[in-house]
C-alpha cells in the first residue's frame, strides 16, 4: 500500500471461509466451463462475465436466441450435477 491508500475496510460480517469457498467454487465453474467449446465459453464469458443480455450474446456471435439459451442452460444443469456428484463423493 502506498502511504496515501488506505486499506479497505471489513465489515464486521465478513466470512473469510465462505468467501474463500465462493472464490474456490467460482474457479471450478469456471474450468468446467473453459473445457466446453469455444462458443459456449464465449456464451458464459459474454453473457456472465461481461453482462450482455442473451440477445445481445446471441447477435454478437450470430446465434440465434434459442441456442444461446439452450447452451447456457445445458451447461449450468451438466456444472450442478457434476458439482452435486463431486460433493457425494
Amino acid at each position: 500500500l502506498d502511504s496515501e491508500e488506505s486499506p479497505k475496510e471489513i465489515s464486521d460480517d465478513f466470512d473469510l471461509e465462505q468467501d474463500f469457498i465462493t472464490r474456490e467454487n467460482a474457479q471450478t465453474v469456471w474450468k468446467m466451463i473453459c473445457q466446453k467449446d469455444l462458443i459456449t465459453t464465449k456464451i458464459f464469458y459474454l453473457y456472465f462475465i461481461l453482462g450482455y443480455k442473451i440477445e445481445e450474446v446471441a447477435m454478437e456471435l450470430q446465434l440465434n436466441v434459442s441456442m444461446t439459451k439452450s447452451r447456457i442452460y445445458r451447461t449450468l444443469r451438466e456444472i450442478k450435477n457434476k458439482l452435486k456428484k463431486e460433493g457425494e463423493e
